[in-house]
């Protein structure tokens, strides 16, 4: 199963939503979990950011901050494992 596709089922949200300006928490941390495992797959920052319809500089923040939230914040270390 691809990576949109599991967001999508465990989640609730899709790639369009993932891919729009919209900023609620949901949203962001569904991004940010996309992101990373993107990036554990061997995709770049560019091609990441490509696939969001994002900035690069947004994927780079998503990777910067995922330990954070893994760390201290419960609900999303729940999310992501």
């Amino acid at each position: 199963m691809r990576i949109e596709e599991r967001i999508e089922c465990l989640f609730g949200i899709s790639m369009d939503e993932m891919k729009s300006k919209v900023r609620t928490r949901i949203s962001v941390e569904c991004r940010m979990i996309y992101a990373k495992m993107r990036h554990e797959e061997g995709a770049s920052v560019v091609q990441i950011a490509r696939e969001l319809c994002h900035n690069h500089a947004s994927v780079i923040y998503y990777l910067y901050k995922f330990p954070d939230e893994i760390k201290y914040n419960k609900n999303f270390a729940k999310m992501y494992n």
